[in-house]
């Protein structure tokens, strides 16, 4: 069987999970193993490797003697095809070498998943997080996100409001449409499938708790909140963003 054959296929069939990534990666190292070695920036913080590729020509030099390259994806838990995007870049630069000498004169360092634990939460249960968001210290009045129905999804729930800005399409039920100035009730606000925690009996019910939106915890231009929401409660407070940072 020739390489090329031992390639494997383009990553676009369907979201992975985190080990579904890790066995992708697997993959392109036995395929090209001259060209691509895998790592970790260390773990995240429930437990997840953050996995690393080092790509270039190890035959024709090393990483440290060539200009290198990031390609980072899915800093956002939601952003799961940024993880699809850069492993199709890897396999594409392995697939290129020999019509192309960019291995033999850059290093490629592409972290695929830089957010494993929101992107499993994403892809699991089809939850809707920014980064992260803090279980840990939950606040009254305010709904976390919970598969209620116990069906693995965490999908929406319609919750009956005067002052609702939704109301039942007339000729589906089942959906929800833009209220009209002519609508008729009920109509409907629209929060994630969850639980409200410590509730006082009131309709005062805030969405999800405290978040945190990575793209924010860099050191650079850094407010802290609620001049900026999510940026953390100092730059690369996040393990995930601080283990890049030292890696860099």
């Amino acid at each position: 069987m020739s390489p090329l054959k031992r390639m494997p296929p383009a990553p676009f069939k369907s979201f992975m999970t985190h080990d579904a990534v890790a066995d992708y990666l697997d993959s392109l190292a036995i395929a090209r193993p001259k060209l691509c070695r895998l790592g970790s920036l260390g773990q995240s913080r429930q437990g997840r490797e953050i996995h690393l590729i080092t790509m270039t020509d190890f035959e024709t030099g090393t990483p440290e003697d060539r200009p290198g390259y990031l390609i980072h994806g899915n800093i956002h838990a939601g952003e799961v095809s940024g993880t699809h995007a850069a492993l199709n870049t890897a396999r594409q630069l392995m697939l290129d070498h020999g019509r192309s000498d960019l291995l033999r004169r850059v290093v490629f360092y592409i972290i695929p998943r830089l957010n494993p634990d929101g992107a499993e939460h994403v892809v699991q249960t089809s939850g809707r997080i920014r980064s992260r968001t803090d279980w840990s210290d939950m606040a009254p009045n305010t709904l976390y996100q919970h598969d209620v129905n116990g069906d693995g999804l965490i999908l929406s729930m319609r919750i009956q409001d005067p002052t609702g800005g939704l109301a039942v399409d007339p000729k589906d039920r089942r959906l929800l449409i833009r209220r009209q100035a002519d609508s008729k009730g009920p109509f409907y606000r629209v929060l994630p499938e969850g639980l409200v925690h410590d509730w006082d009996g009131t309709d005062r019910i805030l969405s999800e708790g405290r978040g945190f939106d990575w793209n924010r915890n860099w050191s650079y231009d850094w407010r802290p909140e609620p001049e900026q929401y999510g940026a953390g409660d100092f730059p690369f407070s996040e393990p995930e963003m601080r283990h890049l940072a030292e890696f860099l």
